[in-house]
């Protein structure tokens, strides 16, 4: 997936990102207390190219589950087997083609009832600031964007770029001057002196911002609902949780 202007590698793609505001931040009752991951309870999928294109297919009112140049995509990516045969027997073309069509709504209705998706990424630790008790800390800015590419090229977006309408919600990390200070060390131990934390980004898909798809990319709107930070890329160590709904 691909961010904002500076990239990070996460997964197969790239990112580069910029977020929100301090006024619902909710402080764990204690740092480095090992936690669970609280995202695995709520109903939301995982960040990749196929769960964004069923996620904007949802979204998408012009989306045509009988056009055939899209069907034809579709299987020439999910059922290889059946596109490699469609136009060579005419006695089975139209069933393939009615059986993509309907797998293709199969698949979409969970993303009618739920298109929240849920990001494991590393985001960067600002100085602290002594007089706010907060490290400087904006994972988004008004410029970025998630992106996720697809391998193929054919007349399915290529790409989905997804910036977040309330990017401006957090600015800050709240943490004591103690507490702070025991993070840094540990980053510097641990030889991250570039300040990398990690974090459970959710958020949950709003719009297209054309209102149908755009090729070779399709933008999409998105809102952040909530991002839980560690210390560590286990997931043992957590800092605080952010619930921007509240």
């Amino acid at each position: 997936m691909i961010v904002g202007k500076k990239l990070v590698v996460i997964n197969f793609i790239l990112i580069s990102l910029a977020l929100f505001c301090c006024a619902n931040l909710v402080l764990s009752k204690s740092w480095g207390q090992s936690s669970p991951d609280i995202l695995t309870t709520s109903a939301s999928h995982q960040f990749n190219w196929d769960n964004i294109l069923l996620g904007a297919i949802a979204l998408n009112s012009k989306f045509s589950y009988s056009d055939q140049k899209l069907i034809k995509s579709y299987m020439q990516i999910y059922k290889p087997q059946q596109f490699d045969i469609l136009d060579k027997n005419e006695f089975s073309h139209d069933r393939l083609l009615q059986e993509a069509s309907d797998e293709i709504l199969t698949k979409v209705q969970p993303f009618k009832i739920s298109k929240k998706f849920t990001l494991f990424a590393g985001f960067q630790l600002g100085s602290y600031n002594f007089q706010k008790k907060a490290f400087n800390f904006q994972p988004f800015k008004e410029n970025s964007f998630l992106m996720v590419q697809s391998k193929y090229d054919n007349d399915l977006p290529k790409k989905f770029q997804i910036s977040f309408m309330n990017f401006f919600k957090i600015n800050s990390l709240p943490m004591n001057q103690k507490n702070a200070s025991i993070l840094v060390d540990n980053l510097i131990k641990q030889d991250r002196n570039n300040r990398t934390i990690y974090g459970d980004l959710q958020f949950s898909l709003i719009m297209l911002k054309e209102n149908d798809f755009t090729y070779p990319m399709t933008e999409i709107i998105a809102e952040i609902t909530d991002i839980t930070l560690y210390s560590d890329g286990n997931k043992t160590d957590l800092i605080l949780s952010y619930n921007l709904q509240n």
